[in-house]
C-alpha cells in the first residue's frame, strides 16, 4: 500500500454535476492530460466510460493533447475493463476451472444456448419445466428467447442466483420464475461445460465483482494499481457497474456488501477482515454526472444510483457547472422545458438554468460570406432565416425525409456548410434505414454507424447466409440439390405426411419448398448481388417456366417452378434470370463440396461460396473508384469480412458447433457486433444515428426526426412476458402491486424524456424537430414541449422540390409537357432543357434525363374500344359490385387477370369454403376430421405461426358447426349450397346482366329465400355499411327476380342426377335460364354475412333487412356499376396524395399516385 493510495483514500472524491455541454468531459480530459504531462506512469491512470464508442472518442482526444507516448490504453469502457480484470485474474490463478483466456459470449451466442435448452425440454430431455399455460405457445419463438435472455441479464445485474429466483417464484406464486430459475441453473452449467472461459455481457461485470470479493488480495492489488480514476457519465451506471465502481474506488465496504447478495455466499470472517484492509487504500477519483441525459436505460442503466455516491465514497465534493459551452440560449431554454418534467435525483442535482459565454461571432466573420470550402457565397441566399429551435410537421414520412433533405441541401448549397456539420437523430434503428434511403436518393451523402446494422441484414452478406441455409436444409432431407429427382421429392413428401401416431400431419412442405426454401428466399437469392437478376427478368422467367410446364401437361404454379429453377438450372434459358439461376447453382455446388470436407464449418463453407461467386474482383475494382458505387463496394467488402470474422469467432467460441447452429446464432443478432468500422468515416456526410450513438458528441445543427405519438416517448413496459420488472422490484426492495405498473410507466416515460434530452442537447447552433401530422398519425408531445407552435396552432409545412439536379430536370420536364396549363412556362422549360442538353453549357458533362431521346413514356393505347362492345347487357358480379364503385380501374385490372393472384390451394379461406360446401349440415367432429384431412394441401411448415393458423381453422369450422346446429331454432332450413343465377336488370343507360354463385341459400318460415355469404376474413363491415352493403343488395335483387325458386329447382335437379351418377358433382347449374328483373315485389327474405373468421368466440350474423318496394337504391347500385365499366375510359378513384398509391392496382402509371406522376405521358419535345 503506497503513500499515494493512503492519501487517495483520505482525499474526497470529486463529483462534477452539470447540464450537457457545460464541460464535464472536458474537465476529465484536462485532469487526464495534467496527470500524463506531469510524467506520471500512464498505467497508473484509468478512465472509464459507459460504451466502447465513448471510450474511443475520449482516447483519441486525449492522444491529440498529450506530448508523451502512451504504451497502455488508460481509457476503457466498463465491459472492457471488467474483461481485462478477468483476464488478469485468470493469469493470477483466481479463476479455477478456466483453462484458457476468458472470452466474451455475445447475445446471439446466448440465444443459441437458450434455444437448445428450450428445444431439449420440449422434446422431454432434462428436468421438467412447468410453464404457465398462457406462455406455452410462445416457448418456441425468438421473442420468448429474448425475454429469457433479458431475465438472465437482470439476474446478473441484481446479483440474484438461480436458487434465489426459484425461491422468490415459490413465495409469490410465479411459476414462470421457478421455471426460468431452473433454466438459468442449466444454462450456467451448460455454459461452464461447453465454454468455461466464456462470460456473457451482462454477467461479465457481475463475475468481476465476485472475483474481487472472493480474493481480497486481488482486490487490494487492483485498488492500488491506479493512482487516479476518472469516470465519465456516471448516470449510465447499472446495478452491477455500481458494485464494480464501489469495489474499485469506494471508501465504504458496508455499502458494497449491502448491494451484493449471492457474491457473499460462503464468505468467512477472515475474508471479510481482509476485504476491510483492502478498502484502506484507494485512488483519487473524479466523476462526471448529468442525470437528465441517459441513453442506456433499455440496458439497465439506473440514474437514481447516483444518489448513492455519497454513501459509496464517504466524502464527496460536488462541483456545479453552470456555463453552457455548447447549447445556445434558445436551445438551452427549450431543453430546460423538457427536463423540468423529470424528477431530480437526490445527491446529484445540477442547475438546469444556464449562463452563456460570448461567442464573438462578429469577430470571426469574413467581410464577405465564405463557405467551408472557401467559396464566395451569395449574401442574400446565405442569410439564415430559421430560428435556433424549430418544430415542423408534414403530411407523411416521405415528406419528412424530403424536408430533411431540402434543409440540409440549403445549408450546404446556399450557406456553404459542410454536410458533417449536421446530424439526424431518430428514436429507432428502423428509421435510420428509411431516412438514409431517402437522402441517398436526393444525392445527400449519408453516413451511418456500422454498428447499427447487424451482419445478417447487410445486403452483401444476406445472400450467402441464404445459400448456406439452402444447403443445410437440403442436407437435412438427405439429398443434394443436384441429384434430387421429382419422384424422390414426391416420396419424401409422402413419408412426411404421417406422424408417429399414424395420423396425417398438417405440416407438409409447400410446393416449391422441399429444400426448406420458400419462394421469398428464392426471389431474394435471384435478385441479390449474388444472383443479379432484375424484376423484369424474373417475371419473364416465371412466364417461361409456366409455359414449359403447361406444355408438359402439368399445371404447377410459378412459385413452385421458380424454386425448382435453383435446383435444376439445366432446364433454364441461358439469358436473363436463367443465367442468374445457373450462376447460383454453381455457387451452391461449391458450397456443397465444402460441406463434404472433413471438419467442415460454417466458416469454410462461406469461404467456398464466396470464392465461387466471383464477386471479389468486381467489388475490389469498384472500391478503388469514387462516388456512391465505391462507398457501397467498401461497405459490401466490410460486411463480408465481418461475416467471416463472425463465423471464425463462433467456431472458436463454440468448438464442435454445426453450421446450422451458426445460422441460428447470426439470425439472433438484434444488435450488431461483427461489423467493421466505417471505411468512409472521414468523408463529408450527414450522420444518422440513435440517441445512444449520439451521446457525448456535438454538431452545429441537429435534426430530431420521427417524433410520433407512441414512438417517442415509447411507454411500452419492457419485460412484461416473464414479469422481469416485478423481479427487479423485489430485488430493489420495492413493493409489487397494481400501483407499480403506473410507476413503471412513469419510469419508462422518464427514460424516453432523458433520451430526448440527450438528443437535443447535441446541437451548438440549431435544433430542428420534425414529425408527421395526418389523419392516421399524430405528433409527439415532445414536439410541443420543446418547440411550441407559435400561437398554439401548428400547420403542416409545404415541402418544396429538393435542390438537386435530378429534381430540377424532373420539374423542367413536367412543365415542358404542360402546354395545356401554361404555354409560356412550357416553352421556357423546353428552352432550359435544350441548353442543359448541350455539353458545351455543362462543362462537357452529359446530364442524365435531359435529352428527350432518353425519356420513358407510355406506349400508345392498344385499343380505344369500350370494355363491352355493342348495346348488350354489361356483366356484373355481386362480389365485384363494391370494387366497381370504389374504383372502376381496380375492377378492370382484376377482371383482366393483371394483378397478383393468390394460389387457391394455399388459401385457408378457400379450404374452409370447400369444406362447408361439401359438408353443409355436418356435425362439428366430422368437419374437424375433414379439416385435418385436407390441411396438408396448404403446405404449412411446422412452426408456431402454423399452429396458430390451424387453431384458427378449427375455430372457424366449430363456429360453422354451431351455426348449422342452431339453424332450426332460427326458423330456417337449408335449400342448398353453391347455387347460381343470372338476372337481367334493365337500366336507364345500360342494362346489367347480374350473374353469381351463392355459398348457401336458405328458406324461412314464410317461404322466402335468404342468401348466406360465408366470410372467413378477420374484418367485417360496420352496422352503417351493412344497411346498403352492395354484395348483399345484389343478391336480394336477384331474389326479387325469382332467383331463389330457380336455384332451388336447379339444385334439386342436380341432386337427382348425382344419385344416378356418383362421379357427377352437383354445381347448381343444371338450369341456365336467364331471369329478368321487373320490379321490387318483396320476395326476398334478406341476405346475411356469416362471420366465422373473426376473433370472437362464436359466429356472427350480419343481416341486411329484406328489400321493400322503396329500396330502389339497390337497383341503382347495379345500374350505376354497369355504366361505370361500359365506357371507353375507366375512372381511378383513390386518395393518391394521402395514401401514396397504396391500394391502387396500377400505381406505376396511375396519375393519382406519386409513383405514377414520374411517368412521361406525352412527348411534347
Amino acid at each position: 500500500m503506497t503513500a499515494e493510495h493512503l492519501h487517495g483514500a483520505k482525499t474526497p472524491a470529486r463529483l462534477l454535476l452539470g447540464a450537457p455541454g457545460t464541460g464535464k468531459t472536458e474537465r476529465l480530459l484536462r485532469a487526464a492530460q495534467e496527470f500524463l504531462d506531469s510524467g506520471a506512469d500512464p498505467a497508473r491512470l484509468l478512465v472509464l466510460t459507459p460504451s466502447r464508442v465513448s471510450a474511443t472518442r475520449f482516447r483519441e482526444e486525449l492522444s491529440s493533447r498529450i506530448s508523451a507516448t502512451v504504451s497502455t490504453a488508460p481509457v476503457r469502457a466498463w465491459q472492457a475493463y471488467a474483461f481485462d480484470l478477468l483476464r488478469r485474474a485468470h493469469v493470477g490463478g483466481y479463476l479455477p476451472g478456466v483453462e484458457f483466456s476468458p472470452k466474451l459470449l455475445s447475445g446471439p451466442e446466448q440465444d443459441v444456448l437458450i434455444r437448445e435448452l428450450l428445444e431439449g425440454h420440449r422434446q422431454g430431455h432434462g428436468t421438467s419445466l412447468t410453464w404457465p399455460q398462457d406462455l406455452r405457445e410462445a416457448l418456441g419463438t425468438k421473442g420468448f428467447r429474448h425475454e429469457v435472455r433479458d431475465f438472465f441479464d437482470r439476474l446478473a445485474e441484481h446479483d440474484l442466483s438461480a436458487a434465489a429466483v426459484q425461491e422468490l417464484g415459490q413465495q409469490t406464486g410465479r411459476s414462470e420464475w421457478v421455471a426460468v430459475g431452473k433454466l438459468y441453473a442449466e444454462y450456467r452449467q451448460i455454459r461452464a461445460l461447453r465454454a468455461p472461459q466464456a462470460f456473457d455481457a451482462a454477467a461479465l461485470i457481475h463475475e468481476a465483482v465476485k472475483v474481487l470479493l472472493a480474493h481480497p488480495e486481488f482486490l487490494a492489488a487492483e485498488r492500488s494499481r491506479f493512482e487516479v480514476v476518472l469516470v465519465d457519465d456516471v448516470q449510465e451506471l447499472t446495478p452491477s457497474i455500481y458494485r464494480l465502481l464501489s469495489a474499485l474506488v469506494g471508501r465504504s465496504l458496508d455499502d458494497l456488501l449491502s448491494h451484493s447478495r449471492s457474491s457473499l455466499q460462503g464468505m468467512d470472517e477472515q475474508t471479510a477482515e481482509h476485504l476491510a484492509l483492502a478498502f484502506g487504500a484507494a485512488p483519487r477519483v473524479m466523476l462526471a454526472c448529468c442525470t437528465d441525459t441517459v441513453v442506456q436505460g433499455f440496458r439497465g442503466a439506473v440514474p437514481q444510483l447516483a444518489s448513492g455516491l455519497t454513501a459509496m465514497m464517504g466524502q464527496l465534493v460536488q462541483e456545479q457547472l453552470t456555463v453552457s459551452y455548447r447549447m445556445p440560449e434558445a436551445v438551452a431554454s427549450s431543453w430546460a422545458a423538457v427536463v423540468s418534467r423529470l424528477p431530480a435525483v437526490p445527491g446529484a442535482v445540477h442547475p438546469r438554468q444556464l449562463s452563456f459565454t460570448s461567442r464573438q461571432v462578429e469577430g470571426d466573420q469574413a467581410l464577405l460570406p465564405l463557405g467551408d470550402d472557401g467559396a464566395l457565397l451569395d449574401p442574400e441566399k446565405a442569410a439564415d432565416p430559421h430560428p435556433a429551435v424549430l418544430g415542423l410537421t408534414v403530411e407523411s414520412s416521405q415528406h419528412e425525409s424530403r424536408l430533411l433533405g431540402q434543409m440540409i441541401l440549403e445549408d450546404h448549397l446556399y450557406r456553404g456548410r459542410s454536410y458533417r456539420r449536421s446530424a439526424i437523430i431518430v428514436r429507432n434503428g428502423s428509421d435510420v434505414t428509411r431516412i438514409k434511403r431517402a437522402l441517398t436518393g436526393l444525392g445527400v451523402p449519408v453516413q451511418t454507424a456500422a454498428s447499427i446494422t447487424p451482419v445478417r441484414d447487410e445486403p452483401a452478406a444476406r445472400p450467402f447466409l441464404d445459400a448456406l441455409g439452402l444447403l443445410l436444409h437440403t442436407r437435412s432431407l438427405g439429398e443434394s440439390p443436384e441429384t434430387v429427382s421429382t419422384e424422390d421429392q414426391a416420396s419424401a413428401e409422402g413419408r412426411n405426411q404421417l406422424t408417429e401416431t399414424g395420423e396425417v400431419s398438417p405440416f407438409i412442405p409447400a410446393p416449391g419448398s422441399a429444400w426448406g426454401l420458400g419462394v421469398d428466399t428464392a426471389l431474394s437469392l435471384l435478385t441479390s448481388r449474388l444472383g443479379g437478376a432484375s424484376t423484369a427478368e424474373i417475371r419473364r422467367l416465371r412466364q417461361h417456366l409456366r409455359a414449359a410446364d403447361l406444355r408438359a401437361g402439368r399445371g404447377r404454379n410459378s412459385d413452385e417452378l421458380l424454386v425448382e429453377a435453383l435446383i435444376h438450372p439445366e432446364l433454364l434459358p441461358t439469358s436473363g434470370a436463367g443465367r442468374a439461376a445457373s450462376r447460383l447453382a454453381s455457387v451452391l455446388k461449391a458450397g456443397n463440396i465444402a460441406l463434404d470436407q472433413p471438419g467442415a464449418t460454417a466458416e469454410t463453407v462461406l469461404w467456398a461460396l464466396w470464392e465461387a461467386s466471383g464477386l471479389a474482383a468486381e467489388w475490389k475494382k469498384l472500391a478503388a473508384g469514387t462516388g456512391t458505387a465505391a462507398d457501397r463496394a467498401n461497405r459490401d467488402i466490410d460486411a463480408m469480412i465481418g461475416l467471416f470474422e463472425a463465423a471464425e469467432r463462433y467456431t472458436d467460441q463454440m468448438p464442435g458447433a454445426t453450421a446450422e447452429q451458426f445460422l441460428t446464432y447470426i439470425d439472433a443478432q438484434d444488435l450488431p457486433m461483427d461489423t467493421l468500422a466505417e471505411r468512409t468515416g472521414n468523408r463529408d456526410a450527414v450522420e444518422i444515428m440513435t440517441p445512444a450513438l449520439a451521446a457525448g458528441r456535438q454538431w452545429e445543427t441537429v435534426y430530431i426526426a420521427g417524433l410520433q405519438e407512441g414512438t417517442w416517448p415509447n411507454t411500452t413496459v419492457r419485460g412484461s412476458l416473464l414479469g422481469t420488472q416485478d423481479l427487479v422490484d423485489l430485488a430493489t426492495g420495492a413493493t409489487p402491486g397494481s400501483g407499480r405498473l403506473l410507476e413503471r410507466l412513469k419510469e419508462t416515460r422518464f427514460d424516453e424524456f432523458r433520451m430526448f434530452s440527450t438528443a437535443v442537447s447535441r446541437a451548438s447552433y440549431r435544433v430542428v424537430c420534425t414529425a408527421v401530422s395526418s389523419a392516421d398519425e399524430a405528433a409527439s408531445e415532445l414536439l410541443d414541449i420543446f418547440a411550441p407552435a407559435p400561437g398554439g396552432e401548428r400547420s403542416n409545412t409545404e415541402v418544396r422540390r429538393p435542390m438537386t439536379l435530378r429534381s430540377l430536370i424532373a420539374e423542367l420536364r413536367q412543365w415542358a409537357e404542360s402546354q395545356h396549363i401554361s404555354p409560356s412556362k412550357a416553352d421556357a422549360a423546353a428552352r432550359l432543357l435544350n441548353r442543359l442538353s448541350n455539353t458545351e453549357n455543362t462543362a462537357g458533362l452529359g446530364l442524365p434525363g435531359v435529352n428527350p431521346a432518353h425519356w420513358w413514356g407510355l406506349l400508345p393505347l392498344s385499343s380505344s374500344t369500350p370494355a363491352f362492345e355493342g348495346d348488350g347487357p354489361v356483366p356484373i358480379s355481386p362480389s365485384q359490385l363494391e370494387k366497381i364503385h370504389r374504383s372502376p380501374l381496380d375492377w378492370f385490372v382484376s377482371a383482366s387477370k393483371a394483378e397478383a393472384a393468390t394460389d387457391a390451394s394455399r388459401s385457408l379461406g378457400t379450404l374452409i369454403h370447400s369444406i362447408c360446401e361439401d359438408f353443409p349440415d355436418a356435425p362439428g367432429h366430422q368437419l374437424r376430421e375433414e379439416l385435418h384431412r385436407r390441411l396438408p394441401t396448404l403446405g404449412l411448415p411446422d412452426t408456431w405461426e402454423s399452429r396458430k393458423t390451424i387453431e384458427r381453422a378449427e375455430q372457424m369450422v366449430s363456429k360453422f358447426a354451431s351455426y348449422v346446429a342452431e339453424l332450426p331454432g332460427k326458423g330456417r332450413e337449408l335449400v342448398g349450397v353453391e347455387g347460381s343465377f343470372t338476372v337481367l336488370v334493365p337500366g336507364p343507360a345500360r342494362d346489367a346482366l347480374l350473374s353469381g354463385r351463392v355459398d348457401r341459400i336458405e328458406k324461412d318460415q314464410l317461404g322466402r329465400f335468404i342468401i348466406i355469404d360465408l366470410k372467413t376474413g378477420k374484418s367485417k363491415p360496420s352496422k352503417a355499411d351493412l344497411e346498403k352493403h352492395p354484395q348483399l343488395a345484389a343478391y336480394q335483387v336477384a331474389l326479387e327476380a325469382g332467383a331463389g325458386q330457380l336455384m332451388q329447382k336447379a339444385l334439386t335437379q342436380d341432386q337427382a342426377e348425382q344419385e344416378h351418377s356418383s362421379d357427377q358433382r352437383p354445381d347448381g347449374s343444371a338450369s341456365r335460364e336467364t331471369l329478368e328483373f321487373t320490379g321490387l315485389r318483396e320476395l326476398s327474405g334478406g341476405a346475411l354475412l356469416l362471420q366465422i373468421g373473426d376473433s370472437t368466440k362464436s359466429y356472427g350474423e350480419q343481416a341486411q333487412a329484406p328489400l321493400d318496394t322503396d329500396s330502389a337504391w339497390a337497383v341503382e347500385l347495379i345500374n350505376r356499376a354497369a355504366e361505370l365499366i361500359a365506357g371507353e375510359q375507366l375512372q381511378a378513384r383513390h386518395a393518391g396524395g394521402a395514401a401514396f398509391g397504396i391500394g391502387c392496382a396500377l400505381p406505376d402509371i396511375c396519375p393519382l399516385c406519386s409513383r405514377g406522376r414520374q411517368i412521361t405521358v406525352r412527348s411534347a419535345l
